[in-house]
């Protein structure tokens, strides 16, 4: 009798405990949207017949706190949708819509990283809009590196079209004092284009179709970036490791990209001479992995592309010569590299295809199913046929070197 009441009081216990036992608790809401700071966004505008440099706060707020605050709003159009927009670093974007005026070329210093930030809750926004630039110059091109350094171009009045006097400046943002980088020593004075920020504390630029650099810290040694080289020097292009740079250049009527190896002096054309012929066109983009190019080159008056392993000199074309292929751009998906490139068969209706490394897989980039190519190039995902044509001339867009 004891023992069964043991029994039926211990059940008892159990089904009391399960019947009790607690749940899990329900995971807390999202926190509410609000108000970030992302870092300082640079631009140049076109005021009153001048280029100025503008500098701005770039916050990202609420949706509806953007709708009806007065603010300025900022709209990346290269974006991908659902992208958290902006990592940690110095960007460059292709362009970007400030209160609904394009403006071309702007940089942003993001002071940290978005990714886990559900951006599509937000709206990009600028506050504290300061010009920094001399209301009587043309002041544009600029770049900056991670000390919100910026180095820019300045020309004399109205004299945008002309490089004859352009000169480099470059500006500490802290305290708004410019500096006149060129001439240097009576030195480089004059058509000079392209600076940008090496390391934070060097500025290379094209002086005179010729790449140079200089340490901030030592003005009086100039350095060539692509030394002892007699033609013009276009696009260069360090390799990862500094090891190596690409540069592409024009001799007569023929131009190819050459490799330079900065330890040993030696210059390697990256076309084999047999196609290097008149009128070619090539235009490698990157030195990627360190020793593998990808670009495009005219062949039979269509462009195909090409890779160039340069560890055993091997040249391969990877398209065919049904299309007129331009603008190659390796993408990583996984593990695997791919180039994304666009066909000019129609100049005014480009498409664009993807192939990987070998040829062996080519095909034209789909509205559904490629959703991670746009992505990963920062272009917007394509919702209709329309879109897939609009996204195919921005892309092609992007590779117009006009200092504008």
């Amino acid at each position: 009798m004891k023992r069964g009441f043991f029994f039926v009081a211990v059940l008892v216990l159990i089904l009391g405990a399960c019947k009790e036992s607690p749940t899990t608790p329900a995971p807390p809401p999202p926190p509410e949207p609000t108000e970030k700071l992302v870092g300082k966004m640079f631009w140049h505008d076109l005021v009153g017949g001048q280029y100025d440099i503008f500098m701005a706060d770039l916050y990202i707020v609420p949706k509806a706190a953007a709708r009806s605050a007065d603010m300025v709003a900022v709209n990346f159009s290269d974006l991908g949708q659902g992208r958290s927009a902006a990592r940690r670093g110095v960007q460059k974007f292709k362009n970007a819509e400030i209160n609904g005026s394009s403006k071309e070329r702007p940089v942003v210093n993001v002071l940290y990283s978005l990714e886990k930030i559900d951006i599509s809750l937000y709206d990009f926004v600028l506050k504290n809009v300061e010009n920094l630039t001399d209301p009587t110059m043309d002041d544009f091109a600029v770049a900056v590196n991670s000390l919100n350094w910026i180095a820019y171009v300045r020309a004399p009045d109205y004299q945008g079209s002309t490089s004859i006097d352009w000169q480099i400046f470059y500006m500490n943002v802290a305290d708004r004092v410019p500096h006149q980088l060129t001439p240097i020593n009576g030195k480089y004075s004059g058509d000079n284009v392209d600076p940008d920020w090496k390391d934070d504390n060097t500025i290379v630029w094209v002086h005179n179709w010729k790449a140079v650099e200089v340490n901030l810290s030592n003005l009086n040694n100039v350095s060539n970036s692509i030394p002892d080289w007699g033609g013009s020097q276009l696009d260069p292009n360090y390799s990862p490791d500094g090891s190596m740079i690409l540069f592409n250049t024009w001799q007569g009527a023929k131009k190819n990209g050459y490799i330079k190896y900065i330890q040993t002096g030696v210059f390697e054309p990256v076309l084999p001479q047999d196609y290097f012929s008149i009128f070619s066109d090539d235009n490698p983009t990157w030195v990627f992995s360190n020793w593998r190019i990808a670009g495009h080159v005219f062949m039979g008056g269509k462009g195909r592309i090409y890779t160039k392993d340069l560890q055993n000199n091997k040249f391969s074309v990877v398209t065919d010569d049904q299309h007129d292929f331009r603008y190659v751009t390796p993408v990583k998906l996984e593990t695997d590299t791919y180039l994304v490139f666009s066909d000019w068969g129609d100049a005014n209706q480009p498409r664009l295809w993807i192939s990987n490394e070998t040829g062996s897989y080519l095909r034209e980039l789909k509205q559904t199913g490629d959703e991670a190519v746009f992505q990963i190039m920062g272009l917007p995902v394509p919702q209709s046929d329309e879109d897939l044509d609009r996204i195919a001339r921005e892309y092609s867009s992007m590779f117009n070197h006009s200092p504008f």
